[in-house]
């Protein structure tokens, strides 16, 4: 894809490929907002959460919504956490056995190391609530072998043309920094024999960190609905971001700069860092899918299928509650000649109450 491209050309391709995939996925970021909300609802009784206008009762009273999503969420993963998933090294022959109880002690050796347990439960967590969860598999100099990265899934994107993720054009994955871990990241490049990137650019970018929410749409929204209420600390205001574009036929190019227009060429790499056996470039992600959809490459959450119900069941109650209220509170006609108001009170006022 970049065979005779100068590096003006490599930095215009790959913006505008990145802006196309964020184009194409506006409205379904809006409705994997949306399941994150209706997931964090369990608390809205407290904080108002993602309660909107027109969740509330008949006559505005009630306010309660039943967090249907949330208790199925948190009754799957408790289960994993007791028994989580485990990779198994099977032998295809009896001679195979002793080799094979090798293999698995080093793998599992190495999963611990990578914290997978930890990883693997989060990992779940997100495509339950979302449908989509992103994991990266980067080469780990200290563990000597594949890591583990799960990867936010509105920091990954993928080109528009395809229906399938892995047969995606190209693989976006952005990442956040800020300017100390610009800083860090130089320094820790600088110690390479072969030093990947060009250090000064890492420093222009690090004078461009700036707001994050004026780059990121969706992370106002995510903050205000996990239930963030203060301003966020001063590094964790001032970021910038770097994209990557793994492309399909294993080139890969950083870019870097302001959220939606990336004005800098990080890194260019032009011959795949792994093929499998058939010489197939390896792009090193794998995506764990709730339900995949047929027309987008995006799945389908727990999240949206129970939305309709969550809803519903919430409405229900809203509206026993309001009944109720309103019945509690109807006026009471008496009959003042026979009977004083005080008494009817004291009547009604208690449980079993008698008005003599």
């Amino acid at each position: 894809y970049l065979t005779g491209l100068n590096e003006d050309s490599i930095l215009e391709m790959a913006r505008e490929d990145y802006r196309s995939a964020l184009e194409a996925r506006r409205d379904v970021e809006t409705r994997k907002l949306r399941d994150y909300r209706l997931y964090r609802r369990f608390n809205s009784m407290l904080t108002g959460g993602g309660l909107e206008e027109d969740d509330k009762g008949e006559h505005g009273w009630a306010k309660l919504t039943v967090p249907l999503v949330f208790w199925i969420t948190e009754t799957v993963l408790p289960r994993l956490g007791v028994d989580p998933p485990k990779v198994t090294v099977t032998p295809r022959t009896p001679e195979a056995g002793p080799f094979a109880q090798a293999a698995q002690l080093r793998m599992d050796r190495h999963m611990k190391r990578l914290w997978f347990q930890d990883r693997a439960i989060r990992a779940i967590k997100q495509f339950l609530i979302l449908g989509d969860s992103p994991i990266k598999t980067p080469w780990d100099q200290t563990l000597g072998g594949p890591g583990m990265l799960v990867v936010p899934w509105f920091d990954w994107f993928i080109s528009p043309e395809a229906l399938v993720w892995d047969e995606a054009e190209v693989l976006f994955h952005r990442t956040w920094h800020t300017r100390r871990s610009l800083q860090d990241l130089a320094a820790r490049d600088a110690r390479l024999d072969a030093p990947a990137y060009d250090h000064s650019c890492l420093e222009e970018l690090a004078d461009m960190a700036t707001r994050r929410d004026a780059q990121d749409e969706s992370w106002a929204p995510r903050r205000e609905a996990s239930g963030f209420q203060s301003e966020p600390m001063y590094d964790q205001q001032s970021q910038v971001c770097m994209v990557e574009c793994w492309y399909r036929d294993g080139s890969r190019v950083v870019i870097g700069g302001m959220g939606e227009h990336p004005d800098k060429l990080v890194r260019v790499v032009e011959e795949p860092a792994f093929t499998d056996p058939q010489g197939v470039p390896f792009r090193p992600f794998t995506v764990l899918q709730n339900s995949p959809d047929l027309f987008t490459p995006y799945g389908i959450s727990d999240a949206e299928m129970l939305e309709d119900h969550q809803r519903e069941v919430s409405t229900l109650r809203r509206q026993w509650v309001d009944q109720m209220t309103a019945n509690l509170n109807a006026p009471i006609a008496y009959d003042d000649s026979r009977i004083r108001a005080e008494d009817v009170q004291a009547g009604f006022g208690q449980p079993n109450g008698l008005i003599p």
